[in-house]
């Protein structure tokens, strides 16, 4: 258990309340601290639900804060095949259920003392409802019940909002009662997977939380490749990996050269896209992914190669085969391979492509005013392309244009991160910009001014200033 936190089963206030439940209740759902049969059954099904999406037999599930079994019988009703094992604080509650169903396995448990990754799924239904010794400590325990499942946990929690909604329910000083985004954006930042419910019942959250896991894979009709291929661009490379066990053909060998190159194994990653390619050489995703891997490398001969020798026989791929050469041509500008570059330049059909190559060309050259034009023309093309819009920064930066300048630079903060913008800015020109700034002539009363413009800027003006040399 961590270091100061203090477990439910040690809280004489929540196991006084379920004493008392159980002496003074008059139904089994009161005797648990529920208000109906009914909705403890509704309960069931809504936590019940998010273990569904991955139909698995004989999958062990931990029943936290099982109380009576109730839970038991239901699994029964609904044809839910698991392999059960409640646990309970109160010894009593226990006892009851073992007597109640004699073939399910039930235990006094703290579980804080359990194993992480000992039952594929937790549901936990009403024992977060009462309020542990500090919020801290309802958080540890939701942490630990996801720690104990090695697929998914499920919890229900008292909805701030719903007892707020008016239909007659009464906040209460024993519940913990939160605002359900709150916890779903504390949660989000350490678990991958979450899906909020509030739709069962009014005063309740309903929250499941996967490990890599998407639960809509469950019951999509899907084949293996194409499961392996939902994985690999959820980013799950690993399980996607391992999907693809037993799989032949181009398709999954290019997946499996996907996955590796993100697992950081390089070597392996070439070997599968090599093969993926001498069984589809026409394929240009595969081509593609070569080429961004012998970039990696700095192999920009095996690059070149590859972008030379692609071949297809489909006309309607020439844009795509031209936007594979783009990042080449790029690399090979700015290491001065000129003669290089205008080799891949060579045959380019695309004219938006075609426009890029011929701005970084005269960019390498020097020519920026020829470059500015170039990336306009660009821009018109597909003014919602961020291609153009490094370069003509660049451009703008070396005429010393620099409201313009930045005034590209906050359109670029629509496609690419502030620190990718900070790259393109570069901090040579902003020192420049700063020393001009502070001239009483035209070009330093226009840096002055650009920067003056920014200075608002919620992103740009504090990435600027960061940008800048201390006075």
């Amino acid at each position: 258990m961590p270091d100061g936190v203090k477990s439910p089963g040690r809280s004489p206030e929540i196991f006084d309340f379920y004493s008392r439940a159980l002496r003074e209740g008059q139904t089994d759902h009161a005797r648990v601290g529920w208000e109906s049969a009914a909705l403890q059954k509704l309960r069931f099904e809504a936590l019940l639900q998010a273990f569904d999406t991955q139909p698995r037999s004989h999958a062990t599930l931990l029943d936290v804060g099982c109380g009576l079994g109730d839970l038991v019988p239901y699994l029964a009703a609904t044809g839910r095949d698991f392999e059960y094992t409640g646990v309970d604080i109160h010894p009593a509650m226990i006892a009851e259920a073992r007597q109640r169903y004699p073939d399910a396995r039930f235990e006094v448990a703290d579980v804080f003392e359990l194993a992480d990754g000992a039952y594929d799924f937790v549901l936990c239904s009403g024992a977060l409802s009462l309020r542990f010794a500090s919020e801290e400590d309802s958080y540890a325990f939701i942490d630990k019940l996801h720690q104990i499942a090695r697929l998914a946990s499920a919890f229900n929690l008292q909805s701030k909002d719903g007892f707020n909604s008016g239909r007659g329910h009464a906040l209460r000083s024993d519940f913990w009662h939160v605002a359900p985004v709150e916890v779903y954006t504390r949660l989000r930042a350490t678990v991958p997977n979450i899906v909020l419910r509030e739709d069962v019942v009014p005063t309740d959250a309903f929250y499941a939380l996967y490990h890599d896991f998407c639960p809509a894979l469950g019951r999509t009709a899907l084949t293996e490749l194409e499961r392996a291929e939902v994985l690999a661009q959820r980013g799950e490379h690993a399980l996607a990996f391992a999907a693809l066990d037993g799989l032949t053909g181009p398709r999954a060998a290019f997946l499996r050269g996907i996955c590796c190159a993100h697992l950081l194994r390089d070597d392996e990653a070439t070997l599968w896209l090599e093969r993926a390619n001498e069984e589809a050489p026409e394929s240009l995703d595969i081509i593609e992914a070569l080429v961004h891997l012998s970039l990696i490398d700095e192999d920009l001969d095996a690059a070149e190669a590859l972008v030379l020798n692609m071949r297809t026989t489909n006309a309607d791929l020439a844009e795509l085969r031209d936007n594979i050469r783009y990042p080449l041509h790029e690399v090979l500008l700015a290491s001065g391979a000129l003669e290089r570059a205008d080799r891949v330049a060579e045959g380019v059909e695309s004219e938006f492509v075609a426009l890029l190559m011929k701005a970084g060309r005269a960019l390498a050259s020097d020519d920026t005013s020829r470059a500015e034009n170039l990336l306009r023309r660009a821009l018109g093309l597909r003014p919602y392309d961020a291609r153009p819009r490094p370069l003509l920064i660049v451009a703008l930066a070396r005429a010393e244009r620099w409201v313009e300048c930045l005034r590209e630079a906050a359109d670029l903060l629509v496609y690419l991160p502030a620190n990718e913008v900070a790259r393109v800015l570069g901090l040579d020109a902003m020192r420049k910009l700063a020393k001009q700034s502070r001239y009483g002539n035209p070009q330093g009363r226009e840096a002055a001014e650009a920067l003056a413009s920014v200075r608002s800027h919620t992103i740009l003006g504090p990435l600027v200033q960061r940008l800048l040399p201390k006075p």
